[in-house]
């Protein structure tokens, strides 16, 4: 997310539609490979949720379903529209 300064929605689209791109040119992007790469680019602020998720084998998990969890955790949490990482450790100290 911060790589591609993107919001969570943002790069949830961004990955799959370079999961996409990789199927067009006759790569493989299966729903482990979406995963694996969504949750590698999430910020620190997701550690809790992504944790949650990674304690499920991989293969069980959908990518769709990851994608809810991860929007839904960010909506609870307000971190919904962030697009780098550690502005909730700053505002705790003001």
């Amino acid at each position: 997310m911060a790589e591609d300064h993107v919001d969570l929605c943002e790069f949830i689209a961004l990955s799959a539609s370079r999961a996409k791109r990789v199927r067009s040119l006759g790569g493989e992007a299966a729903e482990a490979e979406k995963i694996s790469v969504l949750l590698g680019g999430l910020l620190p602020e997701f550690k809790a949720q992504k944790t949650i998720i990674q304690s499920a084998p991989i293969l069980s998990l959908r990518y769709a379903t990851v994608c809810n969890d991860l929007t839904d955790y960010a909506i609870t949490e307000g971190s919904y529209a962030l697009k780098t990482g550690g502005w909730r450790l700053f505002r705790q100290v003001i």
